[in-house]
């Protein structure tokens, strides 16, 4: 027989758990699963969540029963107002025509032709570094996925600072920190404030690049080019060809720079697997440039990779909404609800991982990936709404990690530990300071 509602914590009146979720969103959810199980009952910001932590329940939610789930509507409202109703966010028929259309630009054999552009943006990137000088690495990393996501998709060569597009973003994705969401839009906060200002920067740029790809004699062959075909033939209209684009400009270049960024600070703070993962560089690649040829013969290079993304998931939390009553270990979630997947927390369970929380690329072997339950490791989501980017981010993380390694060496040397917060994707508190010195 189902129970009406499963198990949670104590929450303040009128607050609920907002105030014990925002002091540490990771800590908070992981005591949640270990003292009241997988399926558990919150109230965050006014909104009753249910979450949920075991890959059994993300293979229905993402995969098995994903025609019964859809995008909630809460996510739609608070996170609309940056991503607009693009492919992220959007639902229904209406989903299904945006990403039939956009798909071919992702599939692998079209984003191997990719592999030189973002080599060669890695090689600029390296040339601007003086050895043994301090950087910050996000911004860094971030600064390149940037340029690259632009010129693949856009057919467009961007400086980080054109317009202030960079510094846009970085305001547009502060404003989802669990911190920084207590007070709706419509405040004057100073978020809010910059959110706004960082939006409109954001628009100004995007119809920038419209402009200069509508007046050019050749539209091409990359996305942007493809947006403007459908857009002219009716089969758009502006505002939609503009949301796909904030899409693929936020998600396609933040989870790659992230990504990097968190694999860097971990090699830094585990000098022997740095030392073995650069032998397999040298090994294999030498002095030439990576090439998708030489990635196919790097299997600690993804062991690396697919750990560094297990303990810091390009994806921490996936949000659906249930079409109808769904039961999960014997409680029932009423439609509508908001229910959220913490990759986070099935990630760092010991129940799939040994050790969950240390830095141990070895693990991934075969025999743990046939181990594994389906969805316990999600980081690119799963199911018909997996990252349409993938393949694209999972080459490029590959190629400049390589690129990186062959050429300097990255040290964390910031005074404090490495500490992170939630927001649409797991953040760095603190500026990751770094020493990039030459090899």
């Amino acid at each position: 027989m189902s129970q009406s509602r499963p198990p949670g914590p104590d929450g303040w009146p009128l607050v609920g758990n907002t105030i014990q979720y925002v002091r540490n969103p990771f800590d908070f959810r992981q005591e949640c699963v270990e003292k009241y199980g997988d399926v558990v009952y919150m109230k965050n910001f006014g909104v009753e969540v249910y979450m949920l932590a075991h890959p059994e329940y993300f293979q229905r939610v993402l995969v098995s029963e994903a025609d019964e789930f859809t995008k909630h509507q809460i996510t739609r409202d608070r996170v609309g107002k940056v991503f607009g109703n693009g492919l992220l966010l959007s639902r229904g028929d209406f989903w299904e025509r945006q990403r039939e259309y956009m798909q071919p630009m992702f599939r692998p054999e079209r984003v191997q032709t990719y592999a030189e552009m973002m080599t060669g943006f890695g090689e600029r990137k390296i040339d601007e570094w003086e050895s043994g000088e301090t950087y910050e690495l996000k911004r860094q990393m971030k600064e390149l996925t940037l340029q690259i996501t632009i010129k693949a998709l856009f057919g467009i060569d961007l400086k980080y600072d054109d317009s202030g597009l960079g510094y846009a973003i970085e305001d547009l994705f502060a404003k989802f920190e669990p911190s920084k969401m207590v007070f709706p839009y419509w405040v004057p906060t100073p978020t809010n404030i910059r959110l706004k200002r960082a939006k409109k920067r954001l628009e100004n740029s995007l119809d920038d690049m419209i402009e200069r790809r509508r007046a050019a004699d050749d539209l091409g062959e990359d996305l942007l080019s493809r947006l403007i075909d459908a857009n002219a033939g009716d089969m758009m209209t502006d505002r939609e060809m503009k949301d796909e684009m904030i899409n693929m400009v936020l998600a396609g270049h933040e989870t790659t720079g992230l990504v990097l960024t968190y694999t860097l600070y971990l090699l830094s703070e585990h000098p022997e697997i740095r030392r073995e993962l650069v032998e397999e560089v040298d090994e294999v690649v030498g002095d030439e440039t990576p090439t998708t040829e030489h990635l196919e013969e790097m299997d600690y290079l993804e062991q690396v990779l697919n750990e560094s993304m297990r303990l810091y998931s390009p994806t921490h939390t996936i949000a659906r909404e249930p079409l109808e009553d769904v039961e999960f270990d014997g409680y029932t979630i009423p439609e509508g609800s908001y229910v959220a997947l913490s990759a986070y927390v099935v990630h760092h369970d010991d129940r799939w991982y040994d050790d969950p929380f240390q830095f141990k690329p070895e693990r991934w072997t075969d025999d743990l990936e046939d181990e594994l339950p389906g969805c316990a490791y999600v980081p690119f989501g799963a199911g018909p709404r997996r990252c349409i980017g993938d393949h694209f981010g999972w080459m490029e993380a590959r190629l400049l990690l390589v690129q990186l390694l062959q050429n300097v060496q990255v040290d964390y040397v910031a005074d404090h530990p490495m500490e992170v917060n939630a927001s649409l994707t797991i953040q760095p508190k603190n500026p990751v300071t770094v020493q990039i010195t030459e090899r």
